[in-house]
């Protein structure tokens, strides 16, 4: 309109969009309206200054338009409008528990001994349980027919409020962040059931998928980062290594960069998906799907491939390799075994058929030697 840039917050475009479809006169008195606007983009720029002062200023020089930094939040206050993380709901818990021991050792270290009480001279040796009442080998030595002249009084006991006040905090901690027992592996009872197991670890998963979710996302967000940075940055021709399921792959990129010839890998005008998968898979829960597999396999032979049981198996990545290739190379013995046998049954078939046309022929001279008519002398 001005024929000058202007920048306006997002509120303020708004504003300017609505008065501009409605209507809008300008400095000669003409009006302008339109709804044809270009929709607002974001964009984000950097400054970098010492105190009041402004070294320099302008725009990302990154292509993925994004803040260059990345928030790994676990929970977050809706109302407060802050992130916080798995250790907040777990402070006051603990700050119980730690007053809870604090005065049950107070009371332990303060709590009176039982006070020995007797009758006048029922103690032979009362001077020496002044001195050595303490002695674990001490041995007290009480007067013929005075035994029952002499006694201890009850210790005061501790109220029993505080192991379930203790037990109650820990349990709290527990609840609050999601992680039971059996996600540490710590065993209750011998004999609970590994379905219970089971249901208890999923229901501690549940409770975490928020903070796993928020995680997906700080990850989703700064590997797409990473994969823009690479794109922009990686311009050198480059071999990068590759693991997967199907092992380690060398790749070679940016040695070709005509789009034209066959070959091209030029990464700077690719575009690529990231995702990452939401379902927890933990060691208990990979035991729990191979042996539910396995039995599928032992009721129904051949239809879970071996691969698809040895991932799901709890072994070392090197020894999946090392089992791959040592089931690999079995495969291709079994194959070339298999075309031996094929070639080997199509040469006996051949000499066969030798053998069988060789015999046609030679019952065919015969019959032809035997109708032949003979010549009389």
């Amino acid at each position: 309109m001005t024929g000058k840039e202007e920048w306006l917050r997002l509120k303020e475009y708004k504003e300017f969009e609505k008065a501009l479809a409605a209507g809008l006169q300008m400095p000669d008195g003409s009006m302008m309206q339109t709804d044809q606007i270009q929709a607002a983009e974001a964009t984000v720029h950097y400054a970098i200054f010492s105190g009041t002062t402004l070294l320099e200023h302008g725009a990302s020089p990154y292509n993925h338009d994004q803040f260059p930094y990345i928030l790994y939040g676990a929970y977050k206050d809706d109302d407060q409008n802050r992130w916080f993380g798995a250790i907040t709901m777990q402070k006051d818990p603990q700050i119980g528990l730690n007053t809870i021991r604090r005065q049950l050792t107070h009371l332990l270290q303060t709590a009176p001994r039982g006070i020995l009480m007797h009758e006048s001279g029922a103690i032979m040796n009362i001077e020496d349980y002044e001195e050595r009442g303490a002695d674990p080998t001490y041995h007290m030595e009480i007067l013929p027919g005075k035994l029952d002249k002499v006694k201890f009084s009850q210790q005061p006991q501790i109220s029993p409020i505080y192991q379930h006040l203790d037990s109650m905090n820990n349990q709290a901690m527990k609840d609050a962040a999601g992680v039971q027992d059996e996600m540490m592996g710590v065993q209750q009872s011998s004999r609970e059931p590994g379905v219970t197991v089971q249901a208890r670890y999923e229901t501690g998963m549940a409770v975490l998928y928020i903070i796993f979710q928020n995680y997906r996302k700080s990850r989703k967000q700064a590997h797409m980062q990473l994969l823009s940075m690479i794109q922009q940055y990686v311009t050198d021709e480059t071999v990068v290594r590759i693991e997967g399921q199907t092992g380690i792959e060398l790749v070679q990129i940016n040695s070709q960069m005509n789009p034209q010839i066959e070959g091209w890998n030029d990464i700077s005008s690719a575009k690529f998906d990231l995702d990452y998968e939401e379902a927890s898979i933990g060691a208990m829960t990979r035991q729990g799907v191979a042996r539910v597999l396995g039995e599928y396999a032992q009721t129904n032979p051949g239809a879970i491939p071996p691969k698809l049981l040895l991932e799901y198996s709890n072994v070392p990545y090197s020894t999946k390799m090392e089992i791959q290739q040592a089931s690999q190379q079995a495969q291709e013995s079994a194959a070339i075994a298999q075309q031996q046998e094929a070639v080997l049954a199509e040469r006996e078939i051949l000499i066969k058929e030798y053998d069988a046309e060789t015999k046609r022929l030679a019952v065919t001279q015969k019959t032809e030697e035997t109708n032949q008519p003979r010549k009389e002398e």
